[in-house]
């Protein structure tokens, strides 16, 4: 067997790279240097496939050093950048997917002089592991219908305790609301959107915010609301407007991290999905606390906040990675926010990143006078409106 590792910003490549024999692929599309250097020290690399968009002339050296003595990188580049010239680099043109594969299978075939075809069976795995996943998509709704029965009786325990203030809700046949998670890189906004987006869907649909960014807890001072008390206070819920409230301080009522957070947590957000058509959840992911796991899993949306700059984006980079570890990467909607003609291009954005851009938020002085006015001012945005359709649909 071979043993190949990519780097090159194209999980479609790498996954296609799969289905021949005696390739080797142990690890996924590798996203960052840092990580691609730790994986070459650590495990034995007879071909590295990198993009020239990840390395540059200096990095390469380095890289070559760390591959096996008789094992070669191919650089993928644009047919305009030179590069050094070195025994064991080969370098190719970024054309098209087959053609890039076709090229790397050759390459390999004469370098290792080996035979190399596609797997023949890899559509009936296909097939095969699609049944798997029904199957278990079957199982796993199964255990959420007992669990969710079991969970409605605790609910109805805590409120007869008075645990949980809310009313219960007696209408059986209102619709269940969505959970839409907004998080992304620190100081992307994501504080000043979620509460814009809340007081916004408020308008037609009743709306909870919670703030689970439990270092700065921002929400509660942009909308002038005072904190929690556990001991005055006996409604978690600060009112807003008629059709907007929100929870500021769910860290004092579930505190006891030790025990069972989790599930303290999944009995509160299940009997206000009841309540509620949306749920807004502004969420701190680098403050990596009991529920990250949780929560990520039980968003119907998650949508990732990003500035255009090279340090936003490298930042961001990391922490989907983390994220896609825990969830399907089609749940995440990536969005540039405050973008301004100084911003990287998008394009070159969704390439670094590995995924498409959903929309741009331009930036704009009525989101500093919405935060200055504590929330009350009303302005009409063209880039608010269409992200707010994002969320809906």
């Amino acid at each position: 067997m071979i043993n190949v590792l990519t780097a090159i910003l194209n999980e479609n490549i790498n996954y296609k790279l799969k289905e021949y024999e005696k390739l080797n692929l142990k690890y996924d599309d590798i996203q960052y240097e840092e990580g691609l250097i730790e994986i070459l020290e650590n495990n034995s690399t007879d071909v590295l496939i990198i993009s020239s968009m990840l390395f540059k002339n200096k990095n390469i050296e380095r890289l070559l050093k760390l591959i096996n003595k008789d094992g070669i990188v191919i650089l993928i580049k644009l047919k305009e950048e030179i590069f050094e010239e070195y025994d064991n680099l080969i370098q190719i043109d970024n054309n098209t997917e087959d053609e890039i594969i076709n090229n790397i299978v050759d390459i390999i075939r004469k370098r290792f002089d080996i035979s190399i075809n596609k797997i023949s069976s890899i559509n009936y795995l296909k097939e095969e592991n699609e049944k798997i996943k029904n199957e278990l998509e079957i199982l796993k709704n199964k255990i959420e219908q007992k669990s969710e029965n079991k969970i409605i009786k605790k609910i109805k325990k805590l409120i007869a305790k008075k645990e949980i203030c809310i009313e219960e809700n007696k209408d059986k046949t209102l619709k269940k609301g969505k959970i839409i998670l907004i998080t992304g890189t620190n100081q992307s906004g994501k504080t000043v959107l979620t509460s814009l987006i809340g007081s916004k869907l408020s308008e037609k649909e009743k709306t909870l915010v919670i703030d689970m960014d439990f270092i700065n807890k921002n929400i509660i001072t942009l909308f002038n609301k005072k904190k929690f008390n556990k001991k005055e206070d006996k409604n978690i819920l600060i009112k807003i407007n008629d059709n907007l409230e929100l929870i500021s301080d769910l860290d004092i009522v579930i505190n006891d991290y030790k025990t069972n957070v989790c599930e303290k947590l999944d009995i509160l957000i299940t009997q206000l999905l009841y309540k509620y058509e949306y749920i807004l959840i502004d969420f701190e992911v680098e403050d990596k606390n009991t529920v990250n796991k949780y929560i990520l899993n039980k968003a119907d949306k998650i949508i990732f906040l990003i500035e255009g700059n090279l340090l936003n984006i490298k930042k961001a980079q990391k922490i989907l990675e983390e994220i896609t570890r825990i969830i399907n990467k089609n749940k995440v909607q990536i969005i540039v926010n405050k973008n301004n003609k100084n911003f990287i291009e998008k394009e070159i954005i969704e390439n670094l990143l590995n995924f498409r851009i959903t929309y741009l938020i331009k930036y704009s002085d009525n989101f500093d006078k919405f935060i200055n006015s504590n929330g009350s001012y009303k302005f009409e945005n063209k880039n608010i409106k269409n992200f707010i359709n994002i969320i809906k649909n």
